[in-house]
Formats: C-alpha cells, sequence, structure tokens
C-alpha cells in the first residue's frame, strides 16, 4: 500500500468519526432538556421575586450530622447540621407523563429561595451564601 492510500484511508476515518460525532450531537433531545427548555426559557421566571403572592410557607427541617467538638468551659458546642426547606413554586410544575422525569436537580441561579438565615451559626459565609443550596425540583 503507497502513502497516499494510507493518508486517503486515515482521512477517511477521521471524517466518518468526525460526522459520527456531529450527527450525535445535533439530534440529541432528551426528555430533561426539554423539561428545562419549558421551565427556564419559555416560560416567564424571574429568580428575584417570590413566585406566589402573599405568604410563602416554608417547611424547615434541622438535621444534626455532626457534634464536632463540646467546650464545657466556654459553653460552646460545634457541629454540622443540614437545613432541609421546602415550599411551593407554582410556575415550576409539569406534567409527569409527557415528560417521564419527577425530581430534577437545579442550580440555585435559576430560581427564588427563601431568605433562610441559621441566627446561631458561627459561620455567617455558609448560612448565607446561596451557592451551597442543593436544590431538588419536584413536578408537583
Amino acid at each position: 500500500m503507497s502513502y497516499s492510500t494510507k493518508s486517503f484511508i486515515i482521512f477517511q476515518e477521521i471524517l466518518l468519526l468526525l460526522l459520527n460525532i456531529f450527527l450525535q450531537s445535533s439530534y440529541v433531545s432528551t426528555n430533561e432538556i426539554e423539561l428545562r427548555k419549558l421551565l427556564f426559557h419559555e416560560r416567564p421566571y424571574d429568580r428575584r421575586v417570590c413566585p406566589e403572592a402573599g405568604i410563602t410557607k416554608v417547611h424547615t427541617n434541622l438535621i444534626l450530622l455532626q457534634i464536632e467538638s463540646v467546650d464545657e468551659k466556654a459553653q460552646v458546642v460545634t457541629s454540622n447540621v443540614q437545613l432541609i426547606c421546602a415550599w411551593c413554586d407554582p410556575y415550576m410544575s409539569w406534567n409527569v407523563s409527557r415528560y417521564n422525569i419527577t425530581e430534577l436537580s437545579v442550580s440555585s441561579n435559576y430560581l427564588w429561595t427563601p431568605d433562610v438565615v441559621l441566627v446561631n451559626s458561627a459561620d455567617g459565609k455558609h448560612s448565607r451564601n446561596r451557592e451551597h443550596y442543593a436544590l431538588i425540583l419536584r413536578h408537583d
């Protein structure tokens, strides 16, 4: 086999590989992608404004994960806790039978979140910083 024939075969294989990658990436459309388009791009939603007029009920649950230290003399207990909050956002609902998805993990940049602060938190940056929130969106 000559050098030009080998080059042509390699060029042909690379071209087929690139074509295959292009076709797969351009025609992939999953239910999750369609649902995210519906929720965050096709509907009017402002994450800076509370979605419900009036009072929004926020259900909270505080879970003690770990007691790190106890200083009896200073009367200080250092612990790790998890704060779970749940509320209703009427704009963030969808038909489960259409998308076959019941829960969706979402960044805090996309949703309104209530202002909840742990008063006795020694580390103010984590209690007020919404970047640390893990949000799970449910269909209802």
